[in-house]
């Protein structure tokens, strides 16, 4: 059996429903993912942040005219979902799969493709070609990393998880030869007494009665 991220779609840490204007402070200051969507349940914006709260919050305060903004501002957004994540790259992860897998592709998306490419790969103004060659390869080792760490972790997991299994079975199979050998002593005792009232109800048997006058 082969494994792919898309047996494993990670539910939201929460959905913000929009009914007027989006509220900064009812989002957390942590590194995580965040979707808009549509009255027609269809995905404007897709997009990874370091600070959920601080980056909502730009919505309420930015005077761009960029299109995710109007959307905003147009009262077509009716909820945002909220992935948090533990670390900003867990982030960047999370986004760069939430589109390229089309899960949650926004329309806006389209026209942020390279843009995402260079801040996952967080290309900067550099002197040279091979500064730049340099920096992604040492990003991709990054995200390399923090992959084989959450399947270590999850490896670890799943190791405990077998080891207190065992563990569980040694301990029911003890405790059932215990109780075997518990069994098989009562078992014995109920024999033995079972033969001696049947010797003494043989040896009543074969005695007369005597009656006197």
């Amino acid at each position: 059996m082969s494994f792919g991220f898309s047996s494993f779609v990670p539910a939201p840490s929460f959905i913000q429903r929009i009914d007027k204007t989006i509220e900064p402070l009812n989002y957390p200051e942590c590194p995580g993912v965040y979707v808009m969507v549509d009255n027609d349940d269809k995905v404007i914006y897709t997009e990874q942040a370091e600070n959920l709260r601080t980056k909502i919050k730009t919505y309420t305060t930015s005077n761009c005219g960029s299109e995710v903004l109007n959307e905003v501002t147009e009262g077509n957004v009716k909820e945002i979902k909220i992935f948090c994540c533990q670390t900003e790259l867990d982030a960047v992860i999370l986004e760069h799969y939430f589109i390229n897998s089309g899960l949650y592709l926004g329309r806006h998306n389209n026209q942020q493709t390279e843009r995402n490419k260079k801040e996952l790969f967080k290309e900067k103004d550099v002197g040279t070609n091979g500064d730049s060659e340099k920096a992604k390869n040492e990003t991709s080792r990054s995200i390399a990393e923090e992959i084989q760490r959450l399947l270590d972790a999850n490896n670890t997991f799943v190791s405990k998880i077998i080891e207190q299994q065992n563990s569980f079975n040694d301990h029911f199979m003890n405790a059932l030869d215990r109780n075997g050998k518990q069994i098989e002593s009562l078992a014995e005792c109920i024999r033995v007494l079972t033969d001696g009232v049947k010797f003494t109800n043989e040896k009543t048997a074969g005695k007369k009665k005597i009656f006197t006058s």
